[in-house]
């Protein structure tokens, strides 16, 4: 049975791409079949996974314009059992960070996504920061939301504009689930990380959060930067750790009831 997964946050720099290159990584590497969906033009999965960005030139874009379908447009990527479907490239890079897909090509990429994502364990979508067009269009595609969030104030302040999001994509897609908050960057010797930790627990519903915390890990940046995600390396580190945890959260279904 097929899922679709979308990793969002209204504030960037939040380990929103990390987040779904690694769990994508644990996911396969404990033998699921996973689809990413870069839908962030600044092509992070690309380089995280270490394709060449000059030798992508179809992707997202394709399947908005309705030039391409989606299972024409993935990339194979060199570990088993994950595939990518990058961006692309825009044909007028002026339009890269303004880009609205109008309605007809909003329904074509829906039905795309929704029907090539049948054809995997899972398919997880990355998303720009904000609750723009493309993360709307996501929320609409897919079944399930994990909003990862880094353990610093602001971030915490961003929170309840993508929480109402859900609930005003839910009138096109009533399917939709909040899948969890997942705590980010996590330091245990900073009280600020403890004092977000502690207000999240306060606040929000405990269906609403994550059991996994994420560590905040050198080893991320260093495996970013070889285009090796950390989880289909390495087990052991803490970060790596925490996100082969939340895949198999993930497999065994505990999806919150909100």
């Amino acid at each position: 049975m097929s899922k679709a997964l979308v990793i969002a946050s209204q504030k960037g720099g939040v380990g929103k791409t990390t987040s779904t290159l690694n769990l994508a990584g644990a996911l396969s590497r404990l033998g699921k079949k996973v689809l990413l969906i870069d839908l962030d033009p600044q092509c992070g999965l690309v380089f995280g996974i270490g394709l060449k960005k000059d030798g992508i030139l179809s992707g997202v874009y394709d399947i908005f314009s309705e030039n391409s379908s989606a299972e024409e447009v993935i990339h194979l990527t060199s570990y088993n059992n994950l595939d990518l479907i990058p961006f692309g490239a825009f044909k007028n890079t002026n339009q890269r960070d303004a880009y609205s897909p109008p309605d007809n090509e909003r329904e074509n990429f829906i039905d795309e996504i929704r029907k090539i994502s049948q054809s995997y364990d899972y398919s997880i979508m990355d998303c720009p920061p904000g609750s723009g067009p493309l993360t709307r269009i996501a929320l609409e595609a897919s079944e399930s939301l994990i909003i990862p969030l880094q353990s610093e104030p602001l971030a915490l302040k961003t929170l309840p504009q993508l929480l109402n999001l859900i609930q005003i994509t839910r009138e096109v897609n009533p399917n939709l689930q909040l899948e969890g908050i997942l705590i980010t960057q996590y330091e245990r010797s900073s009280p600020i990380s403890k004092e977000v930790l502690q207000q999240v627990v306060n606040h929000f519903p405990s269906n609403t959060v994550m059991e996994i915390i994420v560590p905040f890990d050198n080893s991320f940046s260093s495996s970013f930067k070889s285009g090796r995600p950390l989880t289909l390396e390495d087990f052991y580190t803490p970060g790596a750790a925490a996100y082969k945890m939340l895949a198999e959260e993930i497999i065994n279904n505990r999806i919150r009831k909100n």
